[in-house]
């Protein structure tokens, strides 16, 4: 089943992310990737931690970003 979840506010999250997101992130920013190429990897980073919270729940769940403002990052 697909979904959209639509909010008209603006949403800041701090989940934890595993140390390999965090050194794909890494490597992609280093090679020069804007905030738009790494919406995919963010949004696996961010799936895995807070919305299946590492794999304990919504098995399969699949998330994109879109209509991002800004992403920020600390390691």
């Amino acid at each position: 089943m697909l979904g959209q979840l639509e909010r008209r506010s603006h949403t800041h999250h701090h989940p934890p992310i595993s140390p390999t997101y965090a050194r794909q992130i890494l490597d992609l920013q280093e090679a020069g990737a804007t905030e738009e190429d790494l919406h995919p990897i963010v949004a696996e980073a961010i799936t895995e931690s807070y919305f299946t919270e590492w794999g304990t729940r919504a098995d399969g769940l699949r998330a994109d970003l879109t209509h991002v403002q800004a992403i920020e990052f600390m390691f």
